[in-house]
């Protein structure tokens, strides 16, 4: 009997739950659960962003050979801008730079990444009975560009300790010789 009384009990207490008589029905909608929309009036916002802070000239150093025209003697032997021989450079960049290639290559008055013809000439006379080769190789300035991380809040901004170093190499001339071959 005590077992039939509980089963009843227990029954009846679901029913009640299910119908809404023990306590109030909560019903959420999507709207509800959606994060509150805060004004933006009189809330300071915080962002971090970079910018350039120093430049100093690290190196200049030669970049690799390029062949050019061979010619035997007696002649005059040159390289012009018509010929097949490649001068295109371009400014490149290496190691950390948050601060973006667009804001640092501005900074150095370059675009870094893009391939400029930087035409010349160059020529050399070559005596009776002997091969040349003009060769040719591009000279780099590397400068050091120290990045600064900055902090604005509201309408403040201010240094942070942060900073990045980044090396960007930037084309200055053509470099050009011979060798007998």
């Amino acid at each position: 009997m005590k077992e039939l009384i509980s089963k009843i009990l227990s029954s009846s207490a679901l029913l009640l739950l299910l119908s809404g008589a023990v306590g109030p029905t909560v019903s959420v909608f999507a709207e509800e659960l959606s994060p509150p929309k805060i004004e933006s009036k009189g809330i300071s916002t915080t962002a971090y962003f970079w910018k350039v802070d120093s430049k100093t000239t690290n190196k200049y150093y030669y970049g690799g050979w390029q062949t050019g025209p061979i010619g035997k003697g007696p002649a005059t032997l040159s390289v012009n801008q018509s010929s097949s021989l490649s001068r295109s450079v371009s400014a490149s960049i290496c190691d950390s730079y948050p601060a973006g290639q667009a804001t640092i290559g501005g900074s150095l008055g370059v675009t870094i990444g893009k391939s400029y013809t930087y035409g010349t000439s160059y020529s050399i006379t070559v005596p009776k009975s002997k091969r040349y080769q003009i060769i040719v190789r591009p000279y780099f300035k590397q400068v050091k560009v120290v990045q600064r991380q900055w902090i604005k809040t509201g309408t403040v901004s201010s240094k942070t300790p942060k900073t990045a170093v980044a090396y960007v190499n930037i084309f200055q001339y053509w470099d050009y010789s011979y060798k007998v071959v």
